[in-house]
């Protein structure tokens, strides 16, 4: 016996006999490959989705902190107009609410990139909406507006 590349051939019988043993490895492989793939897709959705709730959960948190920051910024300034305060606690002040606010920007931008790997994963096109038909989307008058159709598209980080 001796393996040749379309199966085992036993060449003391007269004839060739080949045995389906690649065809079946072959297979195997085949759904491995497949079963590593969805399993691949479902571990990058899931990350994804844990990265979006993150990053939704941040922007709550980095508008409360610029919201406080703001508050205490107009507390320096009424203090430095009632003399209880100097133009150096009101800068610095100043300072922490322009801080807060790049956390902000930061925080939006962590959701959407989220948003975008979330897309990635699902291999969602940035002009397709799930269940709409690609061809109505081009079909659809110049100036008509897309709603989105997916919660993930619907929920709007939180506003002050």
């Amino acid at each position: 016996f001796f393996q040749a590349e379309d199966g085992i051939r036993d060449y003391k019988v007269t004839g060739v006999q080949t045995c389906a043993l690649p065809i079946w490895a072959n297979l195997r492989r085949i759904s491995l490959e497949e079963q590593f793939a969805r399993d691949k897709v479902i571990s990058e959705v899931q990350d994804a989705v844990a990265a979006m709730e993150a990053a939704y959960r941040q922007i709550g948190q980095a508008r409360e902190g610029l919201k406080l920051a703001r508050v205490m910024e107009q507390a320096e300034r009424r203090a430095l107009f009632l003399g209880a305060s100097n133009i150096l606690f009101v800068n610095l002040r100043e300072t922490a609410a322009a801080d807060a606010a790049l956390l902000e920007v930061e925080a939006l931008a962590d959701y959407f990139g989220a948003v975008a790997d979330y897309r990635a994963a699902l291999a969602i096109d940035a002009d397709d909406r799930p269940g709409e038909d690609r061809k109505s989307l081009s079909d659809a008058e110049p100036g008509a507006e897309k709603t989105p159709s997916t919660d993930a598209e619907t929920k709007a980080p939180p506003k002050i």
